[in-house]
């Protein structure tokens, strides 16, 4: 396959993570050329600027087989003109503004061949997880090159119908914020059964960590998981009683979720 020119537009940490994953191998990301467009680039990104395939800030604009957009959502109108110079009739437009829908994208970009992903902040270091719908413009060719440019973020889900973009959201966008919550609660209920709050925070964070680790090592589901761990009658099974009472842990969750899934419908629409 014949490598094909990019424009990254937008090197904060989600940009930088794809990057510097598709500069580790361009051949194998199906890219020829990189263009980082950047207003205050970082250093992190003037290095991978230097690479004889790549170019930071080009003065002189022009179409490329596939445009990455990783700016806030709510610069795109105002980026809209400067990022549509980029953009030709068969250029693939890649966006990872959250809450920003494919019909959007086409009206403010003038683009047919669009990508809707969600990516989430572990991404930033390879651990993350982007989910992603395509316009009905798009191709096979063109899905296999989105799978190929979001891997260096970690595992990639998709296509998925552009309805379940919201869920998504919630679930694994969000979701990152929801283990930093256990985290600080669990170390907030040591510290009040006596122990230093250093001390706490290590313990609750690298359990989690630990966790984490575990259920990606091994296939066992989450539940399967969690019962062996509890023992009967035991330590474990006296928290989870009350974690997973009516109204407790599960249907907080539940309840949550469908708030931010209504919030998350509610910006799509700019409300």
């Amino acid at each position: 396959m014949i490598g094909k020119s990019a424009v990254l537009c937008g090197a904060g940490r989600m940009g930088l993570a794809m990057a510097k994953g598709w500069f580790a191998d361009l051949a194998a990301a199906g890219l020829s050329h990189v263009s980082i467009v950047d207003p205050m680039p970082s250093e992190a990104a003037k290095e991978l600027a230097v690479s004889p395939q790549a170019a930071l800030n080009p003065a002189q604009p022009a179409p490329v087989d596939v445009m990455i957009l990783a700016i806030k959502p709510q610069m795109l109108i105002q980026a809209a003109d400067s990022v549509k110079a980029w953009i030709g009739p068969q250029t693939l437009v890649i966006s990872v503004l959250a809450g920003v829908t494919l019909e959007r994208l086409e009206d403010e970009l003038g683009a047919n061949r669009v990508v809707r992903t969600m990516p989430n902040t572990p991404g930033a270091v390879g651990a993350g997880v982007t989910a992603y719908c395509l316009s009905k413009a798009c191709s096979s060719e063109d899905q296999a090159m989105v799978d190929g440019l979001l891997k260096p973020l970690g595992a990639v889900e998709g296509p998925l119908d552009e309805s379940l973009m919201d869920a998504v959201t919630v679930v694994s966008g969000s979701g990152p914020a929801y283990a930093f919550l256990l985290v600080e609660s669990m170390a907030a209920a040591g510290v009040a059964l006596g122990l230093e709050p250093e001390m706490a925070q290590r313990l609750a964070r690298q359990t989690v960590i630990g966790a984490g680790v575990l259920m990606d090592q091994d296939p066992t589901s989450a539940e399967d998981l969690r019962k062996a761990v509890t023992s009967p009658n035991g330590v474990t099974q006296a928290a989870l009683e009350v974690m997973m009472a009516d109204g407790a842990v599960p249907d907080v969750f539940k309840v949550a979720l469908a708030a931010a899934e209504q919030r998350s419908k509610d910006l799509s629409r700019g409300d």
